[in-house]
């Protein structure tokens, strides 16, 4: 069944990320989402982008996505080239600050704004997020809270990043069944509405199949340099980055 992106209510929700992708599956032709029409285009008229080199860790890159933290629609995909796809190109992107998810088969690098003031997130309101998206999407039965910031208090807002895995078979709108099972990264926004949290529309960044059998086994990484990059009306050269630095190390940039 092919899904549009839906402008999602965006919990950015990072802690542990685990499962691993694989390319290699050959998928039975069907009428299935795999990613197709998850991305926004570029802009042909906009003269701002963003570019890096990778340095570390030296595994091959699976994507790399830029997405606005004032347009929670936004999503842009990166062209990759290189023999390990660690060089990494936007154009076309209108003039806002960025946030960047780099994701390899077995980790993420991202730098996602949850939130624009300090988490205020109590204990009980972390629990209640998570088992709030764990009622969410039957389809998919399992679902890893990855990181998650916002504000306490009715009416707040909570912004997340988290991982929906389907670990069973399943039927494509025409009816092909698929032995591989689904994995979804998905940005997505929670509100205080008095009892509890609700959860609203989400906002895939990465679907992708994996073998039966396949577990968990992905971490999440956050680099606050990979966040709020400035894009105006030229290419932003971030140059080499080194994602196994913390907070210290920022990209170079050549501007």
């Amino acid at each position: 069944m092919k899904k549009r992106p839906s402008m999602a209510v965006l919990v950015v929700m990072l802690c542990s990320l685990a499962v691993a992708w694989d390319d290699t599956l050959v998928l039975p032709k069907a009428d299935v989402s795999t990613g197709k029409y998850l991305y926004t285009k570029s802009d042909p008229s906009a003269k701002g982008g963003i570019k890096g080199t990778i340095t570390s860790p030296a595994d091959t890159v699976v994507g790399v996505y830029a997405l606005c933290p004032n347009q929670s629609g936004w999503c842009y995909a990166a062209t990759l080239s290189g023999s390990t796809k660690h060089d990494f190109e936007f154009t076309g992107l209108p003039m806002e600050k960025y946030d960047l998810v780099i994701l390899f088969k077995s980790a993420i690098y991202e730098g996602l704004t949850l939130t624009k003031e300090k988490s205020t997130l109590t204990t009980k309101d972390r629990q209640m997020i998570q088992a709030q998206v764990q009622k969410s999407e039957p389809f998919f039965d399992q679902k890893i809270v990855l990181r998650v910031e916002g504000q306490t208090g009715k009416g707040s807002k909570a912004n997340g990043l988290a991982l929906f895995l389907r670990n069973k078979e399943s039927d494509s709108g025409d009816g092909v069944r698929f032995n591989a099972h689904r994995r979804s990264l998905k940005m997505i926004y929670m509100t205080q509405v008095g009892p509890g949290w609700q959860m609203g529309l989400n906002r895939e960044i990465y679907v992708n199949f994996v073998k039966a059998g396949t577990g968990p086994d992905i971490k999440d990484y956050y680099r606050s340099y990979l966040g709020a990059i400035r894009v105006t009306d030229t290419v932003k050269d971030l140059g080499a980055i080194n994602l196994t630095k913390v907070e210290s190390a920022k990209p170079q940039s050549t501007e």
